[in-house]
């Protein structure tokens, strides 16, 4: 059979016929978005994709590339000096650079690092991961042959061998055991970049070690992008092979070559939405986006740490570059949830920037529909944004989605609805919501397929382009209210589709354009915007009538209409302002006068609405306002009125039964009801009929609740796609609010082909509470009423109490000026950066997860502030784990010290010094969930009589039940920490919060210390005192480095109390410092000396044989004075142990490179303390009485020196095996943070070994786990 292929309709690939754009740029060529530059808010662009190089007349397409979110920020304030001729320098890695030839008249290069995996998109940090594991892997097989290898050749020769014999043999062993352990313990750290900035006389420039090699000489040195326009494609890092990564690379530079940024994405999406925009492939103009003459500014806002989530830092920095660019459009492709729909420092900026500035916002609606009010923010948040729906036609169905028929046009059905709560449409316009665009080279693929409004909000950002384009050809001058007026007065309605999703219409493009010319200048009201709100709904920008008791009788509003003009308009055009309006209402149910005179002060009018004869379900209209002298130029305002009229459901068994429906492709079936005053829960059974083949069906119910995000992390909202099968019911359940209207969103998904018709049953449930929280403050019972308004209800109830809560206060506040680069508005308002540290600690043995949270978290785009952004840090300043004030993040935190860093940025300098001193609250996930006591009665609660589990409550019953805290102690709890949890009751999963608060402790160690006290005389307590006093000052000099006033304080003290322990310990303390790898061998053998000498005192001053005896005998608890002496005896115990550790480190410190064991020279031997034994000898001997001091139960601190000692020592002996297996064991331990000793001891006998992939493996992890420098926000 003969098959003759079809031609393959491009036009699908990205959809432009749709909006007129192809249409429009078949009519004028040169009207392809030349002159305009979009700036896009996104995950950042590749400036390597396909499509993205130039532009359509030859310019280049990418003009600008901005990290606005400073997680490519590198800190190079260190700064190193080349002498005339030198080339080489030692970066942060530890690593030589060869820097070739480079003009660089300072001579000053600023030196830093960056972690590859810090930097990369999430994508492909797991595909390189995976190849380098690959890699490694082969390389671990090769050295466990050898190691195998190497025993078998070993047994061959020694068939009977001897005791030291087996020694050796065993160390072979421990060898390949060590390299197996070894593997299970892998994680790869990725590469770590060394960084080199300098200037040549006129510009900054960077070179980055992408290779990790040192030699930089043939590396080219790139300008701030901006200046040069020029990237690098790193093609592969160790480990992986060529053109593995392809990863596009610019930089910024800022603060006089102290800050780097290193910008690449942060995902394809940004990439994908600038190719909608502007692609311009001249080959093949099919494939073009929808304006090929526009140029892109990238603003990466999506942050790396962050998995790609945006910040207000980098919205706020973005819209300086954008208008620092001479921008005249943004696409934001970006939306969260919101709790506040009018307010929020971002969206006030925004409006600035587009009101006072001109730049017209573009930006998504969002995917959280098919229900009503589900539109996100930003695009909610003011009517100066164009928010824009997703719309899909029958040539995308065919070609994007390959479907076997295609359907009518409709919306997608996930495109987010309208109205926002205040009754604004929240759509502002719809445009395609899908193409096959340019994606980054490092997805190793060129284009792909995606969905969403993120495509929708490009589409018509580039259909604006092509209008701009031509306006800007003819020297025509717009605003962004003008621009929105002629495209929604120009917009196609389409059949089918409702108000709330389609906006006024679908795009269009030619008739916008002609619209435009048509009418400009022919109203004064063409260029300013017109508001109409509800002064007495605190200026609601819609009418949304919405619960029974809105609707139940005649409405009558008082709106005000006023034109907007920025701050700094000419006041003659506020004179001139005055427009007889026309006004019209949509709809007869709402009533308007006819006529307004509007001016520059505005107008109010009174709208009448009357609901009565209006059937159930969702209605709409708006009252519109004509330029009465050009009513051609259509609406100059819009004012949307939605009413809902919800069924009421009938008293007795408060059930449901929806009529039947059947369901065609994109079919959407909105039912409204209003709960009954009780319910707190409803149950939805879905019932199909005659079922054939597959369907999916979206079941998506929603009530508006006031102070409670509408979508997303709404408790009243449940979104499920149901996948129907034969035969087969389907059930879900959601919590309800009483009194409230529910919407029941019924809806086929806009792809799933076929017929299906189901019936759906509703029944609804109630089990009150009687308060929201439940605060448990002391062994006291507390009480909760529970009933059942609705009907008879037997519930299970059950508490779980999940996480420990403890409360932080700053130890530390600082307010920072950043850069007026990246962080300066216009007319020089300063972005100030208020930085609050807090300290904690982890104590448990496993890792547990904490999740910082703040009074003003939970809030994005609504917040008061730029920004909220938090990293915790532990204490080798390894970075653990960052989030934003917006989404909860758990990190996992092994046992260990932690710093938290909490930024907050404002311009008001004021308003951050009044936060200074924040409350935040950290809450640690318990390991074991524990649980309130609930009983019956107070007797019970009292004498924790028998529990109370299941209770049945007949219709109208009003029980009281009373709960009592956990008897469970709380591990890690201390008095004033609180556990949190929940009560549920029935299908109510937090019918009610739980707070415990922890009690105070009963102590008798300070009983003890005042019986102690009473026995001594006034000189003595006074000299104990005072001794004490001038201990803590001595330790205050060493913490704040003061050196010379320490070493007088302590040469005072130590001549007073030669014996005392605790004078000691803080010298050996001050003395017990590890050099660096650029200290001097002089340096060195000072410092070890010193230290060597303080562990002489100590040693000196303890008496071990009195310890040992101590050690030896039975101590009696109970008696006050013997616990005295424990405690003493425990102290010595500890400052001996720690001055043995210091001895051998520090001795060994003193010792040649291995495998040699001898001193390096000029060393005075009596110092060191073997002026007569052999350095073996003496390493021997304070080893073995180290270990007659160490137990099983050391402390983690002090196994860690033990054990990095102890390898040390087998390493130059030659046993590897057995250092490894030593160390491997400590590195496998979770009580702690990692240790640079034992990572360091592995690198060095991974070296010894000739494991090459290892050596490298542990050098990473160092600079992972040990970064010279905390990172930068």
């Amino acid at each position: 059979m003969d098959v003759e292929a079809l031609p393959f309709p491009k036009e699908g690939i990205l959809p432009k016929a749709e909006t007129e754009a192809s249409k429009f740029i078949e009519e004028h060529p040169e009207w392809d978005g030349r002159g305009i530059k979009v700036a896009i808010f996104d995950t950042g662009v590749d400036p390597g994709a396909a499509g993205l190089l130039v532009t359509s007349d030859g310019r280049p397409k990418m003009i600008d590339v901005v990290d606005c979110t400073g997680s490519g920020d590198v800190d190079t304030s260190e700064v190193v000096e080349l002498k005339e001729g030198e080339t080489t320098i030692t970066g942060l890695s530890g690593r030589t650079l060869n820097l070739g030839s480079r003009t660089c008249p300072s001579g000053k290069f600023h030196l830093g690092l960056k972690r590859a995996y810090e930097l990369f998109p999430r994508p492909l940090v797991k595909r390189v991961k995976e190849e380098r594991k690959e890699s490694f892997l082969v390389k671990q097989q090769e050295a466990v042959a050898a190691a195998q290898a190497a025993l078998r050749e070993w047994e061959k020769s020694h068939k009977s061998p001897n005791d030291k014999e087996k020694k050796e043999r065993k160390d072979l062993e421990q060898v390949v055991d060590a390299l197996k352990e070894a593997m299970e313990q892998y994680s790869d750290p990725g590469p770590a970049f060394d960084c080199v900035v300098y200037s040549d006389g006129e510009r900054w420039r960077a070179l980055i070690d992408f290779q990790e090699s040192g030699d930089l000489q043939e590396v080219k040195a790139l300008a701030t992008f901006r200046e040069e326009r020029e990237f690098v494609t790193l093609s592969s890092v160790r480990g992986v092979r060529d053109h593995s990564v392809l990863l596009n690379v610019c930089v910024g530079i800022f603060q006089e070559g102290d800050l780097l940024s290193i910008v690449c994405e942060a995902g394809s999406h940004g990439t994908h939405v600038a190719g909608i925009v502007a692609a311009n492939f001249p080959d093949d103009p099919k494939l073009n986006g929808i304006a090929p003459g526009a140029q892109i500014v990238s603003c990466k806002i999506g942050d790396s740490r962050l998995g790609s989530m945006e910040t207000g830092t980098s919205l706020i920095r973005a819209l300086k570059v954008a208008k620092d660019n001479g921008c005249q459009l943004i696409n934001l492709s970006y939306g969260e949830s919101f709790v506040h729909d009018k307010s929020g420092r971002v969206p006030e900026l925004i409006n600035e920037f587009v009101n006072k500035h001109g730049i017209i916002f573009v930006c998504s609606a969002g995917n959280n529909g098919p229900a009503l009010s589900t539109v996100g923010a930003p695009a909610c948040m003011s009517s100066s944004f164009i928010s824009v729906g997703a719309f899909v036609s029958p040539g995308m169905m065919e070609v994007e989605y390959s479907l076997r028929e295609t359907l009518a046009s409709t919306n997608y059905t996930w495109s987010s609805r309208g109205p926002s709560p205040d009754g604004n449409l929240g759509v502002t316009i719809c445009a395609p919501g899908g193409a096959i665009a340019p994606v980054p080279t490092w997805t190793l693929q060129g284009k792909q397929l995606m969905n969403g409004t993120s495509m929708s909000s490009p589409n018509c950002c580039g259909g604006l382009a092509l209008i701009l384009s031509a306006l800007l050809s003819g020297a025509a001058s717009w605003t962004p209210a003008s621009i929105r007026r002629v495209i929604q007065n120009s917009a196609l309605k389409v059949e089918g589709i409702e108000p709330w999703a389609l906006g006024p219409g679908l795009l269009q493009v030619d008739k916008a354009f002609q619209h435009f010319k048509a009418h400009q200048n022919r109203s004064v009201a063409f260029d300013v915007p017109i508001d109409v709100v509800v002064p007495a709904r605190d200026d609601a920008r819609g009418l949304y009538l919405r619960d029974l008791s809105e609707v139940s009788e005649v409405f009558a509003a008082n709106l005000f209409a006023s034109p907007k003009f920025h701050d700094e308009c000419d006041n003659r055009q506020k004179v001139a302002f005055e427009v007889k309006v026309s006004v019209k209402s949509t709809a007869s149910w709402c009533e308007v006068p006819n006529f307004l005179m509007l001016n520059a002060s505005g107008k109010g009018f009174e709208a009448r609405v009357d609901p009565s004869s209006l059937p159930t379900g969702a209605h709409f209209c708006e009252i519109l306002g004509f330029d009465s002298e050009c009513p051609s130029l259509g609406p100059i305002f819009r004012f949307p009125v939605t009413v809902i009229k919800p069924m009421t459901i009938p008293p007795g068994d408060f059930s449901l039964s929806l009529p039947a429906q059947r369901y065609l492709p994109g079919t959407l079936d909105r039912h409204f009801l209003s709960v009954p005053r009780g319910a707190t829960w409803a149950e939805f059974t879905v019932k199909p009929k005659q079922l054939e083949g597959n369907h999916m069906l979206v079941l998506h119910c929603l009530q508006v609740l006031p102070s409670s995000p509408v979508t997303s992390r709404n408790p009243s909202e449940l979104d499920k796609y149901l996948r129907l099968k034969p035969f087969t019911n389907v059930t879900e359940r959601v919590s309800v609010r009483g009194g409230v209207t529910l919407e029941v969103c019924m809806c086929k998904w806009w792809a799933s082909i076929g017929e299906v018709e189901v019936d759906i049953e509703i029944v609804f449930h109630g089990v009150e509470v009687s308060s929201e929280v439940l605060a448990i403050g002391s062994a006291e019972p507390v009480s909760l009423f529970l009933s059942a308004p609705l009907r008879s209800e037997t519930i299970s109830l059950s508490s779980k109490l999940t996480h420990l809560r403890k409360l932080l206060r700053p130890t530390k506040s600082s307010i920072n000026v950043r850069s007026p680069e990246r962080d300066l508005l216009p007319n020089n308002r300063q972005i100030y950066e208020m930085e609050l540290s807090y300290s904690f600690e982890q104590t448990e043995k496993e890792a547990v997860k904490v999740t910082p949270r703040a009074s003003m978290f939970e809030v994005l785009y609504d917040s008061p502030l730029d920004s909220q952004l938090w990293m915790i840090f532990d204490s080798n300043s390894q970075l653990m784990g960052s989030g934003d004030g917006l989404h909860t993040y758990d990190v996992s935190l092994p046992k260990g010290k932690y710093s938290l860093r909490l930024q907050l940025r404002h311009d008001s300098k004021s308003l951050l010094d009044s936060l200074k001193s924040l409350v935040l609250c950290l809450d640690f996930a318990l390991a074991k969930e524990l649980s309130c006591r609930a009983f019956a009665s107070y007797g019970a609660a009292i004498t924790n009589g028998e529990k109370l589990s299941k209770k049945t409550l007949t219709r109208g019953e009003r029980v009281r039940v009373f709960f009592t805290g956990p008897s469970d102690k709380v591990a890690g709890g201390k008095p004033g920490d609180v556990l949190l949890g929940s009560i549920a009751c029935g299908e109510v999963k937090n019918a009610c919060r739980v707070q415990v608060l922890l009690p105070p402790e009963e102590s008798k160690e300070e009983q003890d210390k005042d019986e102690s006290s009473k026995k001594k005389t006034p000189e003595e307590r006074q000299a104990e005192q005072m001794l004490e006093a001038k201990i803590k000052v001595l330790k205050s000099l060493r913490e704040d480095k003061m050196p010379s006033e320490f070493e007088a304080l302590a040469k005072e003290l130590r001549a007073e109390n030669p014996k005392n322990v605790q004078v000691l310990k803080e010298i050996l303390s001050k003395r017990d410092v590890e050099g660096d790898s650029a200290e001097a061998e002089q340096q060195r053998k000072s410092r070890c000396l010193e230290a060597i000498e303080a562990t002489n005192w100590v040693l000196d001053s303890v008496d071990q044989k009195e310890l040992a005896a101590h050690y030896g005998l039975k101590q009696v608890k109970d008696d006050p004075e013997s616990k005295e002496k424990c405690k003493e005896m425990d102290k010595l115990k500890e400052i001996l142990i720690d001055a043995l550790l210091c001895r051998l480190e520090r001795f060994q410190e003193l010792l040649l490179p291995a495998p040699s064991a001898e001193l390096m020279p000029d060393v005075d031997l009596a110092l060191a303390g073997c002026q007569d034994k052999s350095p073996a000898d003496f390493l021997k001997e304070n080893l073995e009485n180290l270990n007659q001091w160490t137990a099983s139960d050391q402390k983690f601190e002090q196994l860690v020196r033990y054990t990095s000692i102890t390898s040390a020592v087998k390493r130059r002996q030659g046993r590897a095996g057995g250092a490894l297996e030593d160390l491997l064991k400590v590195m496998k331990s979770n009580e702690g943070p990692p240790s640079k000793k034992i990572v360091s001891e592995l690198e060095a006998i991974a070296e010894q070994m000739g494991w090459t992939h290892w050596k490298f493996y542990y050098v990473n992890l160092k600079q992972k786990f040990f970064p010279k420098k905390t990172l930068p926000f």
